[in-house]
This record gives structure tokens, sequence and C-alpha cells, in this order.
């Protein structure tokens, strides 16, 4: 699967991962407008296998 990150290398700030790159870019900006001074953004497009995933708890509700 694939899935979006916003990150900012100076800030060492990143986001959770997104499944649409738009949520990415909202939280990017957002981070932009919280936190003063330069700032530079990437989105990355990050892909998980589905072999990899692993389920660490389950919740029955």
């Amino acid at each position: 699967m694939f899935y979006y990150q916003a990150i900012c290398t100076v800030h060492n700030f990143a986001s959770n991962l997104f499944v649409n790159r738009h949520s990415a870019v909202k939280s990017a900006l957002a981070h932009r407008s919280k936190v003063p001074g330069p700032h530079q953004m990437k989105i990355l497009k990050v892909f998980i296998p589905q072999s990899s995933i692993e389920v660490r708890s389950e919740d029955i509700i």
C-alpha cells in the first residue's frame, strides 16, 4: 500500500502516514503555520507491502 507523509528536515518534523496526498499537504501547511522560521518541506510517497504489516494489538468494540 502507498501512504503519504509530510516532513520538514529543518525542524525534524514527520507527520502521520496518510492514505491520500492531500491530507499530507494539509499537515505540512499546518506545521508551517504553527512553527516560525524557515522550512524545508517534503511530501514522501511511502510504500509498505502488505506482507510486512504486523498487527500488534486488537480491541473488540
